[in-house]
This record gives structure tokens, C-alpha cells and sequence, in this order.
């Protein structure tokens, strides 16, 4: 569900194999985490785990300290692409092709101009990897 939602999103692509459940349960309790520590509401919460995107302040910086506390995101607010990259391969599941996808995502996401606020930044990424993801076909997510 996460990818990482959104991205993590990425991260949650594919809930298949054990590997990629587990994925999936810890970015959920991040986000339930993340939801009490930046007084997002629950339709923040919902909206980051059905791939939406953040239509609030509170729920861009859900999306921030859901990215950030996955490692997914660096304190220098920086996209960390080997977290990423073990985030793709588990959430694919061996599929290569969903691999690939992620992979191409990533790729595209790290060129995304750095915003200086850290939740718009967070959001902005997200938006990228959700779009790259539905730009590509993939099935996983809700239209």
C-alpha cells in the first residue's frame, strides 16, 4: 500500500511474497506514527495510504515523516536512492518488469527540483513517483 507509499508507495507495489507484506505493514505504522507526531487528520492518513495526493499542509508533511522515518528521505531532505532501490526490489518481488518500472521512477524522481520546505519537497516527490508509476501503465495503484 506504501510508497512509500507513494512512493512508498513504491515500496508497497506489489503484495506478493512476505518481503513486500512486511514492507507494507511497517510503512502503515508509520504513517499511523507519523499521523499523531504532525496532526494530520484521518483523511490525510487515508489519502497517503490510497496513494492520493496531500491536499493539506499536515498531511504533506505526513508524507515527509513517513519518507523520512523509512530512510526513504535524508535528513538533508534528498531522495536516498539505495533505500529507494531495496524499497523497489522487495516491493516488485522479483518481477522484473516492475523493477524496471520503479527503477525508471526513481530515475525521473531524482531530477525533481529540491523544494526548500521540506513538506512540499516530500509531497513533490511523491507526486513524481505516483506519476511516473501511472504514466507507465502500472496497475497497482487507484486511478
Amino acid at each position: 500500500m506504501k510508497l512509500i507509499l507513494t512512493f512508498l508507495f513504491v515500496c508497497g507495489l506489489i503484495i506478493s511474497n512476505t518481503e513486500a507484506n512486511d514492507l507494507v505493514d511497517k510503512v502503515t505504522k508509520l504513517a499511523q506514527e507519523c499521523k499523531g507526531s504532525t496532526g494530520a487528520s484521518d483523511a490525510d492518513y487515508e489519502n497517503l495510504l490510497n496513494y492520493q495526493a496531500p491536499n493539506t499542509d499536515k498531511g504533506k508533511c505526513l508524507t515527509e515523516c513517513v519518507l523520512k522515518k523509512s530512510g526513504a528521505l535524508g535528513e538533508n531532505n534528498k531522495i536516498n536512492e539505495a533505500v529507494m532501490v531495496e524499497f523497489i526490489k522487495a516491493g516488485a518481488a522479483g518481477d522484473a518488469s516492475i523493477e524496471k518500472i520503479g527503477m525508471e521512477g526513481l530515475q525521473a524522481c531524482l531530477k525533481v527540483p529540491q523544494h526548500p520546505n521540506a513538506c512540499e519537497n516530500a509531497a513533490a516527490l511523491n507526486a513524481c513517483f505516483t506519476k511516473n508509476l501511472r504514466a507507465k501503465g502500472f496497475k497497482g495503484l487507484p486511478a
